[in-house]
């Protein structure tokens, strides 16, 4: 309770908390005085003038005397008092017991307090009389405690409960009317407890309750379940799982259709699964997997509009033959947004593809299903799907091509593996994808990520990275791109090498990355000792060509150069021979050529510039001359120069 008092630069306010056991009123009372004297000198100004003083002083005593009068009657309306707990203290208006070593609910709680938590005592036993004068309870949590027994009408008096939770506790048996007097309790948790038996009024007066949590029991026939819920008309949430139930049939459970929205059967040895009315119409969450029994469960719904719909399903574990298995899916096909495949043992290949045919669905849960290799075919079907997650799986590579079909990708989990690099499947994800989780693996390095601009959420954490130049990108974008958060990137931790081991990875300095000198000389010298290698092993195993070619090329740009110029041959022909046959060239040749044809000929003793090299020699007689006349013999054929000269002949074209 708050009072609030305001004047020209001053306000005040008093709070009265309504939880007080000792009376202090009187003392109250002199404060009030007090605080009434203290209030009219500090509205009165020292520094006006005297006259405006005078003039002002009875309207302010008059106010300050309103506020002492106010005060006076608030102190006797609500009284201020004080209090002390032995075991518990006081939070607002709840009364925290925790972990006290409470024997028994204590007797010293406050009858004003809307929560109590009691939570890790040692109470046993809830009396009759334990919280009868706790009128004004909305909430009281009694978990873990040693609770085996509750006499009857022990929370008669809390007509306000709103929630209740009595987990971790020993009770075997709901007894008649245990929960008497609860016709406003919303929630009620009651899991792991060792509850076998239910009566038949246990849940009489509970008519609002919503939310019933039952699990990790020994409920071990639905009809255990029938006794509590033919008296929870609204009842939304219940879990029921961990127990010992062998089947779950509709007829045994009710003959009139539920308010239930949310259905926890997981974990408990069901044989058979049958509904054969619309008793579900509502049901929207359902979970049914990690089956206590290895033989296979009977699905038998009647009706694919039983369950039409649930939107999240969870078969997780669940041992069901394929066609029970098609025969399931196929009664959510119409509403399933979610679906939740961990732990299966059927071949998963076949079982995404059946799921991936439903239209509606958006996300698909694969954890912990062993899959070690995610071939590019695996999802083909799942064009649908928003979010995928994978984690727990022991994945060690992944094709590139393995999420091309997932279109609509928004979110992808991959955390839990074994990965040892960002896959570069993930570069093919949609454009649109906007999360990514790869926390816990075995990721030592990221290289540049340039092809997913809508990516927002990017979570590495639990990788061993390497620090040094091969994550200098990374570093860089972690830091500044705006675009993508890298969650708790700021804790990433050095692995290798082991100077920087358990160091933070962005305090790494990689200005040293960028220098490229280093990588330029080595590039250099690899160039050039190849090619002197290439030089090398070409003159060794092909001397002779080079030489040929060389002469050629010289050939070449002489005959060039000559064309030209286009001035008129020196010479008629140019006679090459080899030295042992120029007594005939001398005595035959020569005298018919030039005696009798009157040619001009080039003769090497003759014509040839002293001094000059003789390749240069030899090139410009046969560019200098009309013909190249070769006189042909052995010891012509045998000459290393001969054979030169008939190559740069032929070159000329001219022989």
């Amino acid at each position: 309770m708050f009072f609030v008092f305001g004047f020209p630069g001053l306000s005040v306010a008093v709070k009265f908390s309504g939880l007080w056991t000792v009376d202090y009123s009187l003392c109250f009372l002199v404060v009030c005085v007090g605080l009434s004297c203290l209030l009219q000198r500090l509205i009165m100004d020292p520094e006006l003038e005297e006259e405006q003083i005078k003039l002002e002083r009875g309207t302010k005593c008059c106010k300050s005397r309103i506020i002492f009068y106010m005060l006076c009657i608030i102190n006797f309306i609500a009284p201020v008092d004080g209090f002390s707990l032995k075991t518990c203290r006081i939070s607002y208006s709840t009364a925290i017991c925790v972990g006290s070593k409470l024997r028994a609910v204590p007797g010293d709680i406050p009858s004003t307090v809307t929560g109590l938590d009691l939570t890790s005592n040692r109470i046993s036993t809830i009396h009759a009389s334990d919280f009868k004068d706790l009128l004004n309870l909305t909430k009281l949590d009694l978990n873990i405690n040693n609770i085996s027994q509750i006499e009857s009408g022990a929370f008669a008096s809390l007509s306000s409960l709103e929630t209740l939770n009595l987990n971790n506790n020993k009770l075997v048996t709901l007894g008649e009317n245990v929960f008497d007097g609860l016709s406003c309790l919303i929630e009620l948790r009651i899991n792991q407890n060792r509850i076998k038996q239910v009566a038949s009024t246990s849940f009489k007066s509970m008519t609002s309750l919503k939310l019933l949590d039952i699990s990790h029991n020994k409920l071990h026939h639905i009809t255990k379940v029938q006794l509590i819920l033919q008296h929870l008309p609204h009842l939304q949430e219940l879990v029921i799982s961990n127990n010992d139930l062998t089947t779950f049939q509709s007829f045994e459970l009710t003959n009139k259709s539920l308010e239930i929205q949310y259905l926890d059967l997981s974990k408990n040895p069901l044989a058979v699964f049958r509904i054969t009315a619309d008793v579900f119409p509502n049901l929207t969450w359902f979970k049914i997997g990690s089956q206590a029994r290895k033989k296979q469960m009977i699905w038998d719904v009647q009706n694919k509009t039983f369950l039409s719909r649930v939107t999240t399903l969870d078969i997780s574990e669940l041992h069901l033959g394929l066609g029970d298995m098609e025969r399931l899916l196929e009664s959510v096909n119409s509403s399933l947004t979610i679906l939740k495949m961990n732990a299966m043992t059927h071949n998963l290949t076949t079982l995404i593809n059946i799921s991936c045919t439903i239209p509606t669905m958006r996300t698909l849960q694969l954890r912990s299903n062993k899959l070690s290799f995610v071939n590019a075919y695996l999802f083909k079907l799942c064009t649908n799907v928003t979010e995928l997650v994978l984690t727990d799986n022991k994945i060690k590579y992944i094709h590139d091509d393995a999420f091309r079909s997932l279109k609509n990708l928004r979110i992808l989990t991959l955390s839990k593996n074994r990965l040892p690099l960002v896959p570069a499947a993930t570069r093919n994800l949609p454009t649109l994808s906007e999360k990514l989780y790869l926390y816990q693996n075995s990721i030592t390095a990221l290289k540049p990520y340039k092809s997913l601009p809508a990516l927002t959420y990017l979570d590495l954490q639990g990788n061993g990275f390497t620090c040094n130049c091969d994550n200098s990108w990374f570093l860089s974008w972690a830091i500044n791109d705006s675009k993508t958060q890298v969650y708790d990137a700021y804790n990433f931790t050095c692995n290798y090498p082991q100077e920087f081991k358990s160091k933070k990875l962005l305090d790494l300095d990689t200005s040293s990355c960028l220098d490229n000198t280093d990588f330029i000389c080595f590039v250099l010298c690899t160039c050039t000792i190849l090619c002197l290698m290439v030089v090398s092993f070409t003159y060794h195993f092909m001397g002779l060509q080079l030489v040929y070619a060389y002469y050629l090329f010289i050939a070449w740009l002489f005959d060039k150069k000559h064309k030209n110029k286009k001035t008129p041959h020196q010479y008629d022909a140019f006679i090459s021979y080899n030295t042992h046959d120029e007594p005939w060239v001398i005595d035959k040749l020569l005298p018919k050529l030039e005696g009798e044809q009157g040619w001009r000929l080039c003769l090497h003793h003759r014509d040839f510039e002293p001094g000059r090299p003789i390749i240069d020699n030899i090139t410009d007689a046969i560019y200098g001359s009309r013909k190249t006349i070769c006189v042909i013999s052995r010891k012509y054929l045998e000459s290393e120069w001969c054979s030169r000269e008939i190559q740069a002949a032929s070159n000329n074209i001219k022989i």
